[in-house]
């Protein structure tokens, strides 16, 4: 299971730097970018957040 999320998140740094071409982007600042800086956050992954309103 470590394994895949490594492969994920270099995957994802290297989507990002082709997408947006930039020169490079490394694992950790890919890791950043998606978890919103919060990676090292007390309970950050305590629960889902929703940042946009329902609609009614």
């Amino acid at each position: 299971m470590f394994a895949d999320a490594v492969t994920v998140i270099a995957a994802v740094a290297n989507a990002i730097t082709h997408r947006f071409l930039l020169p490079e982007v490394s694992p950790a600042e890919a890791v950043v970018a998606v978890s919103g800086g919060r990676l090292l956050a007390p309970g950050w992954s305590g629960g889902r957040v929703q940042h946009e309103s329902t609609l009614p």
